[in-house]
């Protein structure tokens, strides 16, 4: 009675009861008609306790019940928290209807905890009262933000839902990700589960899915067909956290922000890498980019080194965010120096964890909260900055590599291989433009060194003087993204843009390192810029377009268009001389489709801190006080002398010694 009762009274907000019916405002109190009214009521209290009881003995009776020959727990006050029912004022005065009591019922049967390899039944289609479907059966009103308790009952109860759960007694896991639809991340992931089938013992690949609804037939069944596969989804880990009786009590305590599924399934769609922190069911889990292989010299032995290779006291081991190559001697317990302060989430060794767990959705919550900070809510922002200041620790290079399309293990390490590498297939062009004498003189200097390191990388490279757009409608500044749309037009994959006082200083870094973290939903790569304004002027954290990379989507082209055809208002004035707000060209412009929400441009950016990409020359690795330390890193790949007096001296005094080592660096390169 009193589970019903909290079931039928749990309101999500949007639908409250009306509460005027039941209690009218003051008026003349006559005490007979008290008394008349006081019977009326134990009596109406005393038959909905008797109508409840005989519904709903079979399934209160005891926490466990039989489903074929096997046995399994469950959790109907955690059903009932998860899906909190909320019924019409008729509803709530008549006590549930047969509707609820089906659905009830069914979910405490078919909601089971632990392993169900041997429980078949559980994945037989979900049946009401009278042999019917649950989603027949479901057509209840509101339910915490759920679009139908038709979708619920599909979603979450519906025991063909579920996932396998361990099949090892370690429970030490392989992860990867899978997007539906597309054919060559099918082939990735079933390449790997064979690379990993080959070992002994055979540990799970956990496949991260949005739905396994959605899977295609064939997608499905080449899935569930390769033995090692456990497909997970978002509704499949909701139910693990929130209808199973045995959930730790550290994971517990995340529901009270995740019960409404509706929240839960908003938080970690399209950052299905962050559900790892969540199944709990797991000791350790590696985690693996989907077209991630392995060494057979290092894995022939079981595949366990990755597990090995991450202490007990951390959270997480991953690589650094622009991981030093590994040494020709091949020693697996190489040193990952110097520190870093990012970490590169392409391979992650991690424990699943309640605080880290807790870590990550307070980041996604403060991005959801703000005005101007849901460009920090992309799935690689969420992971770095909610776990680099947590214990993670560094693999060593020789634990993991990324290398270019076309390049053989011989090449790429003479003496040794990485345990897993992945292969970076896309092709990148370094693009930079001047216009005036100044910017000519800069552009002399600093493309010397952008060269030399495209060469040492396999880049491209090239550069332009003079003006590109009509010079009557845009300032020069705006040139650079009609460049940046031929570039993508005639097939370049990604597209870095520089300005002509910004050159690379560390020509050890990797850029398709960075381009790797941010993953394959970043369409525009961006740095944060060291200098803020308020709130009302630019978004926070700011940006700076000195520095950028460019996917070529189809979202980046029309970006592009509409971009370059001024479709917002603000931005005209901004192309004409400048912005409105501040002096700025088109980096205030830039700043208006953040601060508007432009084209969900939140969803297409990945911010980085200062550093990752670029930082001014001679700043001390320090950035403006307003912003906090996690928008800088200790990272200085491109220097940028914006601002600068006497900045061709200043360029060419930091120009000498990036040639000096290039200049060994390419010699060795060339045997």
């Amino acid at each position: 009675l009193e589970a019903s009762s909290r079931a039928s009274s749990r309101t999500d907000g949007r639908h409250e009861l009306s509460r005027a019916a039941a209690h009218p405002g003051p008026r003349a109190v006559d005490p007979a008609a008290v008394q008349g009214e006081a019977g009326d009521a134990i009596a109406v209290v005393f038959f909905f306790a008797l109508v409840v009881n005989l519904a709903f003995r079979p399934y209160f009776a005891s926490p466990t019940a039989e489903v074929g020959q096997g046995v399994v727990s469950y959790d109907i006050a955690g059903i009932q928290r998860a899906w909190p029912l909320e019924l019409p004022q008729q509803a709530a005065e008549d006590g549930p209807t047969s509707a609820h009591k089906t659905v009830l019922s069914d979910a405490s049967v078919n909601v089971a905890t632990g392993t169900t390899e041997d429980l078949p039944s559980l994945y037989e289609p979900a049946k009401g009262e009278r042999g019917e479907s649950v989603e027949s059966e479901a057509t209840l009103v509101g339910n915490s933000g759920e679009s139908s308790p038709t979708e619920y009952a599909r979603a979450v109860v519906s025991p063909g839902r579920r996932r396998k759960g361990p099949r090892n007694d370690g429970r030490l896991a392989y992860a990867t990700t899978f997007q539906p639809g597309n054919a060559e991340a099918l082939g990735a992931v079933l390449a790997l589960s064979g690379q990993l089938n080959s070992t002994q013992p055979l540990l799970d690949l956990i496949v991260l899915v949005n739905d396994t609804g959605r899977l295609a037939a064939r997608e499905r069944a080449q899935l569930e067909g390769a033995r090692n596969v456990d497909l997970v989804d978002v509704a499949s880990v909701y139910d693990l956290l929130f209808l199973n009786t045995t959930v730790p009590l550290e994971f517990q305590r995340l529901k009270r922000g995740l019960y409404s599924y509706a929240r839960f399934r908003e938080t970690f769609e399209g950052r299905l890498r962050l559900l790892l922190w969540l199944l709990w069911d797991r000791d350790v889990i590696a985690y693996v980019n989907p077209k991630t292989t392995f060494s057979s010299d290092e894995e022939r032995a079981g595949f366990g080194s990755l597990f090995g290779a991450c202490p007990s006291n951390a959270t997480l081991c991953a690589p650094g965010l622009y991981q030093p190559r590994c040494e020709a001697t091949g020693n697996l317990g190489q040193a990952a120096a110097p520190d870093q302060d990012l970490f590169n989430p392409r391979v992650m060794v991690l424990r699943p964890d309640a605080l880290a767990a807790k870590a990550l959705l307070e980041v996604v919550e403060a991005a959801r909260m703000s005005e101007n900070t849901e460009i920090l809510s992309t799935e690689a922002n969420v992971l770095l900055t909610g776990l680099s200041g947590s214990s993670w620790r560094q693999l060593p290079p020789c634990y993991s590599d990324l290398v270019p399309a076309n390049t053989t293990a011989a090449d790429a390490w003479p003496m040794a291989s990485p345990v897993a590498r992945e292969v970076f297939e896309g092709t990148v062009k370094i693009v930079q433009g001047s216009d005036g004498d100044a910017a000519n003189a800069a552009l002399n200097l600093t493309s010397a060194a952008n060269r030399l390191y495209s060469e040492l990388r396999g880049f491209g490279y090239g550069t332009f003087t003079g003006r590109v757009l009509n010079s009557t409608r845009f300032t020069s500044h705006w040139d650079r993204y009609a460049v940046l749309r031929e570039e993508l037009r005639s097939g370049w994959d990604y597209v870095a843009w520089m300005d002509s006082d910004a050159m690379v200083k560390d020509l050890g870094v990797d850029l398709r390192q960075a381009i790797s973290a941010a993953g394959e939903g970043a369409d525009i790569i961006i740095g944060a810029d060291w200098e803020s304004r308020p709130k009302d002027v630019r978004p926070f954290p700011p940006v700076n377009t000195g520095m950028m990379v460019w996917r070529n989507t189809n979202w980046t082209l029309d970006f592009l268009d509409g971009f370059l055809d001024l479709e917002l208002d603000y931005c005209k004035k901004c192309a004409e001389s400048h912005c409105k707000r501040i002096v700025f060209h088109d980096q205030g412009c830039v700043d208006e489709y953040i601060m508007k929400r432009e084209r969900d441009i939140q969803d297409h950016v990945q911010l980085f801190p200062v550093g990752v990409l670029q930082r001014k020359i001679g700043d001390g690795l320090k950035i403006d006080k307003k912003l906090t330390p996690r928008f800088n890193s200790n990272y200085t790949f491109v220097v940028h002398a914006a601002g600068l007096a006497e900045k061709e001296k200043v360029l060419r005094k930091e120009l000498a010694p990036i040639l000096g080592s290039g200049s060994l660096a390419l010699n060795a390169s060339m045997g």
